[in-house]
């Protein structure tokens, strides 16, 4: 039986957590996201937003030419892009008996509540974070074999995607769809081997290799991310993102790409800043998997200074200046991009525009983060975000693959 709660039990959060605190709480260890610009409106059904690819083209050596070319084309050329916002939740409950242990102790007590609040609203951040890189189907992982309960997955690095007491499912579709029936949970980790365990992987039906996991409930829930406005493949006719089809004009609407993996990741970022340079734009901010930023930085012998991006958090991210056509780029390391990719931009290309904050507590009629249960001896607390990932300038941004 689900909890019913009631009775506001506001005093135990309201002075611990502005909903501007539980964003840099929820995003401090996740550099790209905490950099990201941040726009607070989303209002209606979708956000319809404008992205222009080319100027007026009514231009001649001659002015008959020029006036006659202007009957048709002398109005910019772009397209309107329609998103909608993205939901994702995180509930904590908190047992009775716990709390009163601790609330002899004022600061043990707060620190009970806080440490749990505090691990609730990281992974949060953690998950906006890592969709922020992928596509907005939440693929954590690929089976490639299993042995007892133990799975072992078909990428590096990948079993960094899954946590202890995650509930995952699983599906043969990269998109989630058609999934196998039932779910079940992470309860170890080997980060080195690639596998995880599952506390009973025949709880999921027809279970097989191959198949894709993700954390429950995400496939095609998630916001549209990098991976979706700046594919590695370039996209073909018949293409349809947020309405629109992007074949028209591949670099101005997906960004530039380079899919070659005999390249070293820092040349990647230069040939991409060429190729983004030629079509007017700069590339200024790089970002690598932690690992690829370390083997940059032996091989250029690179100074690594720290960079602060700003807020009332004390955070902080290690970063090096590779000089590339058109901008100095400042290239840093972040262990949610993918680690056989690399990314580049223009910071002022994109935002993650939202409702609200980017991470917010869902407040109970009387304003309090807090709320006692009928049904069971404790106290449940939700948080929020509801947001998307916007690209203003899509021709700012460029991909490419590294082994």
């Amino acid at each position: 039986m689900a909890d019913t709660l009631t009775t506001d039990v506001a005093y135990i959060m309201k002075r611990r957590y502005s909903d501007r605190a539980s964003t840099e709480v929820a995003l401090r260890e996740h550099p790209t996201f905490f950099e990201l610009n941040k726009e607070q409106s989303f209002d209606g059904s979708d956000f319809r937003y404008p992205v222009t690819t080319g100027n007026p083209q009514s231009i001649s050596s001659t002015f008959s030419s020029a006036q006659d070319a202007a009957g048709t084309n002398a109005s910019l050329k772009g397209i309107v892009f329609a998103a909608e916002p993205k939901l994702k939740y995180g509930v904590l409950k908190l047992d009775g008996p716990s709390m009163q242990r601790a609330k002899g102790n004022k600061g043990s007590f707060f620190d009970f509540v806080t440490r749990h609040a505090d691990g609730m609203l990281e992974e949060l951040g953690s998950d906006l974070a890592f969709d922020l890189f992928r596509d907005g189907d939440g693929i954590r992982g690929r089976r490639s074999s299993i042995s007892g309960n133990i799975v072992t997955l078909d990428e590096e690095r990948d079993a960094d995607h899954f946590k202890r007491g995650m509930t995952v499912r699983a599906s043969p579709n990269s998109n989630g769809t058609s999934p196998r029936t039932g779910s079940t949970y992470v309860t170890s980790v080997d980060r080195k081997g690639k596998k995880i365990t599952l506390n009973d992987a025949s709880a999921i039906t027809s279970f097989s290799d191959n198949d894709y996991l993700f954390r429950i409930g995400d496939p095609g829930n998630c916001i549209e991310g990098m991976a979706d406005h700046t594919p590695l493949a370039a996209v073909t006719s018949g293409d349809s993102f947020r309405g629109v089809d992007r074949s028209v004009d591949i670099e101005a609407l997906t960004g530039s790409r380079i899919d070659n993996t005999a390249l070293y990741p820092e040349e990647v970022l230069g040939d991409l800043a060429v190729e983004v340079h030629i079509i007017g734009k700069r590339l200024r901010r790089g970002v690598v998997y932690p690992t690829k930023f370390q083997e940059i930085v032996k091989r250029l012998g690179a100074k690594v200074e720290y960079h602060n991006p700003g807020g009332s958090a004390d955070v902080g991210f290690e970063s090096i200046m590779i000089h590339a056509a058109g901008a100095a780029m400042r290239l840093i390391s972040d262990p949610d991009c993918p680690v056989n990719r690399v990314r580049a931009w223009d910071p002022a290309a994109h935002v993650y525009k939202h409702l609200d904050d980017v991470v917010h507590w869902i407040r109970t009629s009387g304003g309090g983060q807090s709320q006692w249960s009928t049904t069971t001896d404790g106290i449940e607390m939700r948080a929020r975000s509801h947001g998307n990932y916007i690209q203003y300038d899509t021709a700012s941004h460029g991909v490419g693959s590294v082994a």
